[in-house]
Protein backbone atom coordinates (compact mmCIF):
# COMPACT_ATOMS: atom_id res chain seq x y z
CA UNK A 1 0.00 0.00 0.00
CA UNK A 2 1.70 3.04 -1.12
CA UNK A 3 1.67 6.11 1.22
CA UNK A 4 1.04 8.95 -1.33
CA UNK A 5 -2.46 8.67 -2.48
CA UNK A 6 -2.80 8.23 -6.37
CA UNK A 7 -5.10 10.74 -8.39
CA UNK A 8 -6.59 9.72 -11.73
CA UNK A 9 -6.99 12.18 -14.50
CA UNK A 10 -10.59 12.86 -15.39
CA UNK A 11 -9.19 14.31 -18.97
CA UNK A 12 -6.25 11.80 -20.07
CA UNK A 13 -7.03 8.95 -17.88
CA UNK A 14 -3.62 8.56 -16.26
CA UNK A 15 -2.68 8.36 -12.46
CA UNK A 16 -0.66 10.67 -10.86
CA UNK A 17 0.48 11.98 -6.93
CA UNK A 18 -2.29 12.80 -5.02
CA UNK A 19 -0.08 15.57 -3.53
CA UNK A 20 -0.47 17.42 -7.32
CA UNK A 21 -3.62 19.79 -8.27
CA UNK A 22 -3.36 19.30 -11.59
CA UNK A 23 -2.66 17.04 -13.99
CA UNK A 24 1.27 16.66 -15.34
CA UNK A 25 0.83 15.26 -18.23
CA UNK A 26 -2.20 16.91 -19.83
CA UNK A 27 -2.65 20.10 -17.23
CA UNK A 28 -6.19 19.27 -16.31
CA UNK A 29 -7.07 20.66 -12.65
CA UNK A 30 -8.15 17.65 -10.03
CA UNK A 31 -11.10 17.59 -8.63
CA UNK A 32 -11.29 17.93 -5.11
CA UNK A 33 -14.79 16.90 -3.24
CA UNK A 34 -15.99 19.31 -0.91
CA UNK A 35 -16.21 18.23 2.75
CA UNK A 36 -19.02 20.71 3.54
CA UNK A 37 -21.68 19.07 5.44
CA UNK A 38 -24.98 18.86 3.46
CA UNK A 39 -27.75 21.10 5.29
CA UNK A 40 -30.42 18.81 7.40
CA UNK A 41 -34.14 19.20 5.71
CA UNK A 42 -35.39 18.62 9.33
CA UNK A 43 -33.88 21.83 10.25
CA UNK A 44 -36.77 23.47 8.14
CA UNK A 45 -39.74 21.47 9.52
CA UNK A 46 -38.25 22.97 12.93
CA UNK A 47 -38.50 26.42 11.73
CA UNK A 48 -42.02 26.08 10.66
CA UNK A 49 -42.99 24.23 13.96
CA UNK A 50 -41.40 27.22 15.85
CA UNK A 51 -43.30 29.65 14.05
CA UNK A 52 -46.77 28.07 14.36
CA UNK A 53 -46.20 28.04 18.09
CA UNK A 54 -45.12 31.85 18.15
CA UNK A 55 -48.61 32.68 16.32
CA UNK A 56 -50.88 30.12 18.64
CA UNK A 57 -48.95 32.05 21.90
CA UNK A 58 -49.85 35.58 20.23
CA UNK A 59 -53.83 34.66 19.49
CA UNK A 60 -53.55 33.70 23.21
CA UNK A 61 -52.49 36.46 24.86
CA UNK A 62 -54.93 38.35 22.12
CA UNK A 63 -57.56 36.73 24.00
CA UNK A 64 -56.73 36.75 27.36
CA UNK A 65 -56.90 40.82 26.99
CA UNK A 66 -60.10 41.07 25.16
CA UNK A 67 -62.05 38.81 27.60
CA UNK A 68 -60.66 40.80 30.93
CA UNK A 69 -61.95 44.20 29.11
CA UNK A 70 -65.02 42.84 28.65
CA UNK A 71 -65.32 41.92 32.42
CA UNK A 72 -64.19 45.38 33.61
CA UNK A 73 -66.81 46.99 31.72
CA UNK A 74 -69.30 44.71 33.11
CA UNK A 75 -69.03 45.40 36.45
CA UNK A 76 -72.05 47.66 37.97
CA UNK A 77 -71.31 51.37 38.85
CA UNK A 78 -71.93 51.52 42.78
CA UNK A 79 -71.84 55.90 42.31
CA UNK A 80 -74.76 55.54 40.02
CA UNK A 81 -78.21 55.67 42.23
CA UNK A 82 -80.51 52.37 42.20
CA UNK A 83 -84.27 52.82 40.59
CA UNK A 84 -86.45 53.75 42.67
CA UNK A 85 -84.13 55.59 45.22
CA UNK A 86 -84.64 59.53 45.20
CA UNK A 87 -81.54 61.71 45.94
CA UNK A 88 -82.46 64.61 48.68
CA UNK A 89 -80.54 67.61 49.28
CA UNK A 90 -80.64 69.29 52.62
CA UNK A 91 -81.53 72.86 52.90
CA UNK A 92 -80.38 74.26 55.62
CA UNK A 93 -80.78 77.79 57.14
CA UNK A 94 -83.81 78.03 54.81
CA UNK A 95 -86.51 80.60 56.03
CA UNK A 96 -89.19 78.78 56.86
CA UNK A 97 -92.17 82.04 56.55
CA UNK A 98 -90.62 82.60 53.13
CA UNK A 99 -91.52 78.95 52.23
CA UNK A 100 -94.42 78.77 53.47
CA UNK A 101 -95.87 82.24 51.87
CA UNK A 102 -94.28 81.30 48.64
CA UNK A 103 -92.63 84.54 48.45
CA UNK A 104 -88.62 84.52 46.55
CA UNK A 105 -85.71 85.08 48.27
CA UNK A 106 -84.63 88.00 47.00
CA UNK A 107 -81.52 88.40 49.18
CA UNK A 108 -79.28 87.26 45.99
CA UNK A 109 -77.82 84.10 47.91
CA UNK A 110 -77.25 80.33 46.75
CA UNK A 111 -80.12 78.21 48.39
CA UNK A 112 -78.07 75.05 47.91
CA UNK A 113 -75.60 77.26 49.68
CA UNK A 114 -75.54 78.86 52.52
CA UNK A 115 -74.47 81.90 53.03
CA UNK A 116 -72.84 82.01 49.28
CA UNK A 117 -74.31 84.67 46.64
CA UNK A 118 -75.50 83.40 43.41
CA UNK A 119 -73.23 83.62 40.27
CA UNK A 120 -74.51 84.01 36.66
CA UNK A 121 -73.95 80.90 34.68
CA UNK A 122 -71.46 81.94 32.08
CA UNK A 123 -69.28 84.66 34.29
CA UNK A 124 -66.68 86.26 32.29
CA UNK A 125 -63.73 85.74 34.30
CA UNK A 126 -61.14 86.87 31.85
CA UNK A 127 -58.62 89.77 32.51
CA UNK A 128 -58.16 92.08 29.69
CA UNK A 129 -54.40 91.18 27.97
CA UNK A 130 -52.08 94.34 27.64
CA UNK A 131 -50.51 94.86 24.78
CA UNK A 132 -46.88 93.92 24.82
CA UNK A 133 -44.24 96.47 24.47
CA UNK A 134 -41.47 96.51 21.79
CA UNK A 135 -38.50 95.00 22.86
CA UNK A 136 -35.76 97.84 22.16
CA UNK A 137 -32.28 96.89 20.26
CA UNK A 138 -29.34 98.27 22.07
CA UNK A 139 -27.20 100.94 19.38
CA UNK A 140 -23.72 99.45 18.96
CA UNK A 141 -21.96 103.23 19.30
CA UNK A 142 -18.58 102.97 17.36
CA UNK A 143 -15.10 103.05 19.24
CA UNK A 144 -12.74 103.48 16.30
CA UNK A 145 -12.63 105.00 12.55
CA UNK A 146 -10.02 104.35 9.70
CA UNK A 147 -10.16 105.51 6.43
CA UNK A 148 -9.25 102.97 3.57
CA UNK A 149 -9.03 102.30 0.26
CA UNK A 150 -12.45 101.84 -1.47
CA UNK A 151 -10.97 99.34 -3.95
CA UNK A 152 -8.64 97.52 -1.87
CA UNK A 153 -10.17 98.23 1.28
CA UNK A 154 -6.60 98.67 2.92
CA UNK A 155 -5.37 101.98 4.78
CA UNK A 156 -5.80 104.87 2.72
CA UNK A 157 -2.36 106.70 2.04
CA UNK A 158 0.94 106.90 3.69
CA UNK A 159 1.71 107.59 7.31
CA UNK A 160 3.41 111.07 7.37
CA UNK A 161 5.17 111.00 11.15
CA UNK A 162 5.94 114.70 11.69
CA UNK A 163 1.70 115.41 10.99
CA UNK A 164 0.91 112.32 12.76
CA UNK A 165 -1.61 111.41 10.20
CA UNK A 166 -1.87 109.76 6.85
CA UNK A 167 -1.59 111.30 3.30
CA UNK A 168 -1.94 110.89 -0.25
CA UNK A 169 -1.47 112.73 -3.14
CA UNK A 170 -3.75 113.49 -6.41
CA UNK A 171 -3.12 115.65 -9.73
CA UNK A 172 -5.43 118.38 -10.69
CA UNK A 173 -8.69 116.75 -11.74
CA UNK A 174 -8.20 113.17 -10.72
CA UNK A 175 -10.69 111.33 -8.23
CA UNK A 176 -9.98 109.04 -5.99
CA UNK A 177 -12.76 106.83 -3.86
CA UNK A 178 -12.18 106.35 -0.60
CA UNK A 179 -14.02 104.14 2.38
CA UNK A 180 -14.26 103.29 6.07
CA UNK A 181 -13.73 100.82 8.92
CA UNK A 182 -15.42 101.23 11.62
CA UNK A 183 -15.03 98.93 15.03
CA UNK A 184 -17.04 97.22 16.24
CA UNK A 185 -19.56 95.38 13.90
CA UNK A 186 -22.60 96.02 14.20
CA UNK A 187 -22.75 100.01 14.12
CA UNK A 188 -25.43 101.06 12.13
CA UNK A 189 -24.99 104.87 12.46
CA UNK A 190 -24.39 106.50 8.68
CA UNK A 191 -20.90 107.86 8.02
CA UNK A 192 -20.25 112.00 7.38
CA UNK A 193 -17.53 112.88 4.31
CA UNK A 194 -15.96 116.64 5.05
CA UNK A 195 -13.58 118.53 3.11
CA UNK A 196 -11.53 121.34 5.05
CA UNK A 197 -11.23 123.53 1.60
CA UNK A 198 -13.53 122.82 -1.06
CA UNK A 199 -11.74 124.90 -3.63
CA UNK A 200 -8.97 122.26 -3.09
CA UNK A 201 -10.55 118.83 -2.65
CA UNK A 202 -14.37 118.09 -2.94
CA UNK A 203 -16.19 114.86 -1.46
CA UNK A 204 -19.44 113.01 -1.69
CA UNK A 205 -20.99 111.49 0.69
CA UNK A 206 -20.10 108.15 -0.96
CA UNK A 207 -16.44 108.90 -0.14
CA UNK A 208 -15.25 109.76 -3.66
CA UNK A 209 -12.91 112.26 -3.58
CA UNK A 210 -11.96 115.11 -6.76
CA UNK A 211 -9.02 116.84 -7.03
CA UNK A 212 -10.14 120.92 -7.73
CA UNK A 213 -6.77 122.49 -7.39
CA UNK A 214 -3.56 122.45 -6.13
CA UNK A 215 -3.20 122.80 -2.34
CA UNK A 216 -4.10 120.83 0.40
CA UNK A 217 -7.17 119.64 2.52
CA UNK A 218 -8.19 117.58 5.13
CA UNK A 219 -10.94 114.87 4.47
CA UNK A 220 -12.85 113.69 7.76
CA UNK A 221 -15.06 111.20 7.96
CA UNK A 222 -17.42 111.09 11.24
CA UNK A 223 -19.62 108.21 12.46
CA UNK A 224 -21.72 108.29 15.95
CA UNK A 225 -19.63 111.07 16.67
CA UNK A 226 -16.32 109.18 16.50
CA UNK A 227 -14.01 110.96 13.40
CA UNK A 228 -10.89 110.22 11.37
CA UNK A 229 -9.02 112.35 9.03
CA UNK A 230 -6.72 112.49 5.84
CA UNK A 231 -4.07 114.50 4.50
CA UNK A 232 -4.97 115.75 0.31
CA UNK A 233 -2.00 117.03 -1.69
CA UNK A 234 -3.15 118.34 -5.28
CA UNK A 235 -0.46 118.32 -7.70
CA UNK A 236 -1.18 121.09 -11.03
CA UNK A 237 0.39 118.38 -12.89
Amino acid sequence: MALIPQAKCSRCDRKYSGLRTKCPYCGARRYIKSNRAVPNDNSMWKVIVGILLLVVLIVAVIVLIATSGNTDSKQPDDSKPSEGQETKVDVQDADPTKQQSGEPDDSGSNPLIPGEPSTPDNPSTEEPTKPEEPVETPQVKPQSVVIVNASSGKRAGVYNKDLDMYEFSLNRGDKFALDYKVTPDGVTDTAVWETSNESVVSVLQSGEVTAVSAGRAYITVTIGGVSNQILVRVRNS
